[in-house]
This record gives C-alpha cells, sequence and structure tokens, in this order.
C-alpha cells in the first residue's frame, strides 16, 4: 500500500500558501510519501485532458493506497469532476485523503455529505468570485477606465494610459461588420469584405486573422 501525494496551484499560487512546496510540507508532516505528482499553473476547474499529473496519479494508484492532498479543492474545484476523480479511485479500491480536512477522511454517511457540502461550496465560492470580477470589469468599462493590456478594436488608450476613448475610423468598420451582419453574412463573409475593402487590423495588417473577426462580429450584436 503506497501514499501517493498529488498537489496542484494555479498561476498565481505558486508563491502564496497554495504553493506546491507548502501543500507537500502540510502532507508530509502526517504521512511518509512514496511518490508524488505534480500540476502548476493549472486552475482547479481544469479537465484531465490538462491535469497530467493527476491523470498519472489516477492511472498509477491500486488497491489500498492513498491518494492524498493538502486540501480537496486541490483535486478540483467542480463538483463534477471532483465526483468522477473520487469513483475512479474508489473503483480501484484506494482512498483520497485530505491532510487538513480530517473529518472528510472517512467512508461513512456523514464524511460523504461533509464532503458535498465543501465541494458545493467551493465551487459556489469559484463562481461567485468570478460573477464579483466581471462586474468589476463592467463596471470600470463602463466609465471608461482602462481594463486590459491592448485596446479592443474600436477603442484607444488617453495619453497617460488610464482611459479608454473611442477610435472613430474604427467605430465606422465596427458599424460595417454590423451591418453584414443583418444581412446575414457569416464571419467569414465578413473577414473577405474587410480584406476586399482594404481595412487594417488594429495593428494595421492587411490580412485578419478568423478569431480577430469572430471577437468583433460578437460584439456588434
Amino acid at each position: 500500500m503506497a501514499n501517493l501525494f498529488y498537489g496542484r496551484c494555479s498561476k498565481d499560487e505558486d508563491v502564496q500558501k497554495n504553493s506546491i512546496a507548502s501543500q507537500r510540507k502540510l502532507v508530509a508532516d502526517k504521512y511518509s510519501i512514496d511518490e508524488e505528482f505534480i500540476d502548476t499553473g493549472l486552475s482547479g476547474a481544469s479537465g484531465l485532458d490538462k491535469r497530467i499529473g493527476l491523470a498519472a496519479a489516477l492511472e498509477t494508484i491500486g488497491k489500498g493506497d492513498k491518494l492524498i492532498v493538502a486540501r480537496l479543492d486541490r483535486l478540483a474545484r467542480d463538483s463534477y469532476l471532483s465526483s468522477y476523480i473520487q469513483l475512479q479511485v474508489e473503483k480501484k479500491g484506494a482512498k483520497i485523503v485530505s491532510a487538513t480536512e480530517e473529518s472528510l477522511n472517512g467512508d461513512d454517511a456523514t464524511a460523504k455529505l461533509l464532503k458535498s457540502i465543501i465541494q458545493a461550496f467551493s465551487e459556489f465560492e469559484r463562481q461567485s468570485i468570478r460573477a464579483r470580477v466581471k462586474a468589476t470589469l463592467e463596471l470600470k468599462k463602463s466609465k471608461g477606465e482602462r481594463i486590459s493590456r491592448w485596446a479592443e478594436y474600436g477603442y484607444d488608450f488617453t495619453e497617460d494610459g488610464k482611459r479608454v476613448v473611442e477610435n472613430a475610423e474604427e467605430q465606422k468598420v465596427l458599424q460595417l461588420v454590423k451591418t453584414l451582419k443583418d444581412e446575414g453574412k457569416g464571419i467569414q463573409a465578413v473577414k473577405n469584405e474587410l480584406e476586399k475593402e482594404g481595412i487594417k487590423t488594429k495593428r494595421g495588417n492587411d490580412v485578419w486573422h478568423y478569431q480577430s473577426v469572430r471577437n468583433i462580429y460578437k460584439k456588434v450584436g
């Protein structure tokens, strides 16, 4: 029977309390580690196709083994993904253990209920944070404040780089795209029309990327 340590941190967590080093210490203080699997720079909402470390851990784990994490949210912040991981581990006769949430490590009905509640609240917290960030960005945008590294097509930054103002010529292009869209033309047709008319991209290129046209196409309503 082996103890497998799994650690995950997102891009902004590497030097904070959720760093891999701090997670490893929390686990090592209570359990001996036989093998470790790591994913760095990945959100807890990332699927298994991107979580190479976690996928390898699930492939390696066997009967009687323990998959040990510092906290359950290191496995996943998505309730469905968390349930899937739990199912795969249990199918192999193994167990998931949290080094800091001992009340969740049992197999009885209470422990399972607590796990479900924790996972649900983690998902709620993630969605709430996303909603607050989106609302903040929308408020800043409505006030003409800068919210991105690059100005969107149709806008420019002021000389001090703090605010956003309309670009008159690009606004005309946005109106053209809206007109073409209202006429029933698709994204590729709009791309062709922009290039045919000699309209340049935000960076002054003659050829438009499909994704750039798609972004404008969606924005004009």
